[in-house]
């Protein structure tokens, strides 16, 4: 927080210099980075204790995806959520699955650069047993080899902008439900 309230007193800098103001509109974004590492860290170094509820997962994902928003990456993405009633609900800890959808929302986006058409969907179904909520989108794909190492901690095909902890943080939160 004090190196983030000292780069946005530094912005308000006046100046001309051309290397200053790049700068000054990369240091957030690198900062927003590292305050993810850490909290990806954090989150994996402890157990995950649910406090299981009724929740709205309609509207869990309508106010996940205003957060997905705020990235400057989201330009031009179509975002649909369709959850038939069966599956619009269930009993869970909405402080973890926000996690889970805004990571897997996050990397859909993310997948979907550089497409011409960006498209996201997420639909749902319920069994006795189960809840599927499944996130679609039209990027590019996995290879099979990047498929079967998805889970691994630290694997990451986002290069240096890529932690590796996002899904295996998703899969053991989901696991835990």
């Amino acid at each position: 927080q004090p190196v983030r309230h000292q780069v946005a007193a530094l912005a308000r800098t006046p100046s001309d210099d051309p290397a200053f103001k790049r700068a000054m509109m990369i240091i957030p974004d690198r900062l927003a980075a590292l305050e993810q590492l850490l909290s990806n860290l954090k989150d994996l170094s402890r157990p995950i204790e649910l406090r299981l509820r009724d929740v709205d997962l309609e509207s869990l994902l309508a106010s996940v995806w205003r957060d997905v928003q705020e990235l400057p990456a989201t330009a031009g993405v179509s975002f649909s959520a369709s959850l038939p009633p069966e599956a619009a609900h269930c009993r869970g800890d909405g402080h973890w699955l926000r996690q889970v959808f805004y990571n897997l929302l996050r990397n859909a986006v993310e997948a979907t650069e550089g497409r011409q058409e960006r498209q996201i969907r997420v639909s749902g179904r319920a069994t006795e047993k189960a809840l599927t909520i499944e996130v679609r989108d039209n990027g590019c794909g996995l290879s099979e080899q990047n498929q079967q190492q998805l889970f691994q901690l630290f694997f990451t095909t986002k290069g240096s902008s890529g932690t590796g902890l996002g899904l295996s943080i998703s899969r053991s939160i989901i696991r835990d439900h």
